[in-house]
């Protein structure tokens, strides 16, 4: 009888351990990024918006797309004017026929940004009291209409401050 006891913990304790032989590993790494701006330039988006593809609504009264509104950028420079241009042409392409396309229009702070020509969104002035500025996408619509389709593109802009030149 005490040998079957004895042989009855040993398989269980066997048991046991071949269930730990036999453990799983499932492991993950997150990547975590973080931008500590300067405190004399900062022009950071409002809450987590550009973490997701920003999508513009068909309007099917008007036929086209409704402006994709409402995303703020907080905004101070201590250097002088803050200013913003697009990096590239903002263009939506059809994503199964690329030859379809239409031109958006960029607005920050109710100023139409271009390609390589800083528009000025603040002066010296209201860039050292901090401001708040919305971002407006508005599609132009071609001269033949909207084509059927899912479009996607980039918007490239970039923000500066410099002191101004003597």
């Amino acid at each position: 009888m005490l040998v079957k006891k004895i042989l009855m913990a040993a398989s269980v304790g066997l048991v046991f351990a071949s269930g730990a032989a036999l453990a799983e590993r499932v492991e993950h790494q997150v990547i975590v990024e973080a931008q500590v701006p300067t405190s004399s330039f900062r022009a950071e988006p409002i809450g987590r918006w550009m973490d997701n593809p920003l999508r513009m609504q068909w309007d099917m009264n008007s036929e086209t797309l409704r402006p994709v509104a409402g995303n703020y950028f907080e905004m101070k420079s201590t250097l002088g004017p803050i200013t913003a241009h697009l990096d590239h042409p903002a263009v939506m392409r059809n994503v199964a026929d690329a030859s379809k396309s239409f031109d958006l229009t960029v607005d920050v702070a109710n100023k139409t940004l271009a390609v390589g020509t800083p528009a000025t969104l603040y002066t010296a002035p209201e860039a050292a009291s901090g401001q708040t500025a919305e971002l407006t996408i508005s599609a132009i619509a071609p001269g033949t209409g909207f084509e059927p389709g899912m479009y996607a593109g980039v918007v490239a802009l970039t923000f500066e401050s410099e002191a101004p030149t003597p």
